[in-house]
């Protein structure tokens, strides 16, 4: 994914109330992780994987060619998914949330006085959404609400400052970040979750110094007594509370198995929500299994500009079809960088800026593996999950 700052217009229609209301205007909005090409793409991955995942699952290797998408017009079999651990039902459940859905814009404007709704959009990779305020003679947004999912050390939470609201159990944590002005620093409200992660809210404070501006701390305790029932009971994807539906963030990125069948076997680790890491059993020198992976494969799901499928008319991603599927793969002639395959799923996109050429970003699956014909058998096995 690239890291990219945006101004955004119509991007999301949530339902509140019973009525539509549209957030437009302008934002600025930073992608999260993203595979840009430096450095080396195993040395990226290969330390996510530990010795306390699952044992290996057998399998045999394929051996298609490597021109571009050859070798899988239908996807490898996979072994029958292993049994559903608590930590994958958490997942799921996680997955499900609405997390745009979870936003109230006209509880967040009564909050800040003098403040309008901008735009609701939620993030490249699905783990948070954004609801920017800004006021009329500003160019720019002042405070900015993000609601997320993301793994955190209990820990960092519980150093911060409990709270309770509406019974349930919060803790804030704001870092010390003042100019001559104003306060510079998010206020970040954890609700713990089971297995390790947390429903969050951060609230950034203005860019540019606002007479009376409120604490960001004040604001996030205000707006999370106005939406406490969302956070207790949270609004799901299947609700279809918000507009367009994201059915790719809901989706496993780890429930490809027919990739195990492809690497001859290996083990599965969830790098995060929504990115999922394939490995081939361990190579091992003295019989123990405890060496590196010898290959591996990375699955991630994203929201992205459609131009993410042609490498911004990069000569060298080159279009091909697998199981049937339109799809996108640049080969990087290294084992280090690995070949990355693309394609779009469904057709839903997302306005990002209704004054720019810009095209509505879509959702992207992206698979990276050591070399163009894994990634592409491991392609063909995600979209039998996925289309």
């Amino acid at each position: 994914m690239r890291k990219t700052s945006l101004t955004i217009a119509t991007a999301l229609v949530l339902a509140i109330g019973g009525a539509l209301t549209a957030c437009t205007g302008d934002s600025d909005t930073t992608a999260a992780q993203e595979h840009d090409g430096s450095g080396s793409w195993l040395d990226q991955v290969l330390p996510r994987l530990t010795a306390s995942l699952p044992p290996s699952t057998p399998g045999q290797p394929q051996q298609p060619d490597t021109s571009p998408g050859a070798g899988a017009t239908t996807q490898p079999p996979g072994p029958p998914p292993p049994p559903a651990t608590p930590a994958d039902a958490t997942r799921a459940k996680l997955r499900a949330i609405d997390l745009c859905a979870m936003h109230n814009p006209p509880a967040a404007t009564t909050i800040v006085k003098g403040e309008v709704a901008d735009s609701l959009l939620p993030s490249d990779d699905f783990n948070d959404c954004t609801l920017n305020l800004h006021r009329a003679d500003k160019l720019v947004p002042d405070y900015t609400m993000a609601i997320g999912v993301d793994a955190v050390d209990q820990d960092t939470i519980q150093q911060g400052q409990p709270l309770q609201i509406a019974g349930l159990n919060f803790y804030s944590r704001q870092q010390t970040g003042t100019n001559d002005e104003h306060e510079t620093s998010p206020c970040v409200v954890y609700l713990p979750q089971s297995d390790g992660y947390a429903l969050y809210l951060q609230v950034e404070p203005p860019i540019d110094p606002v007479d009376g501006a409120m604490h960001v701390c004040d604001v996030a305790v205000a707006y999370l007594k106005a939406t406490a029932e969302r956070w207790r009971t949270p609004p799901t994807r299947a609700e279809h509370r918000t507009d367009p539906a994201l059915d790719l963030a809901a989706a496993d990125p780890c429930a490809a198995t027919g990739i195990l069948t492809a690497l001859g076997g290996g083990r599965v680790a969830h790098a995060d929500l929504h990115q999922c890491l394939y490995a081939s059993p361990r190579q091992s020198t003295d019989g123990t299994g405890a060496g590196a992976p010898l290959k591996m494969v990375d699955v991630r799901y994203e929201l992205d500009s459609p131009d993410t499928l042609t490498g911004d008319d990069d000569a060298t991603y080159k279009q091909a079809a697998i199981a049937g599927m339109p799809v996108a793969q640049h080969d990087s002639h290294s084992a280090t960088q690995g070949c990355l395959t693309l394609f779009r799923i469904g057709s839903v996109s997302v306005t990002i800026d209704e004054n720019s050429s810009e095209p509505p970003w879509v959702q992207i699956v992206e698979v990276t593996a050591p070399t163009c014909a894994l990634s592409s058998q491991a392609a063909a096995a995600v979209i039998s999950t996925v289309r």
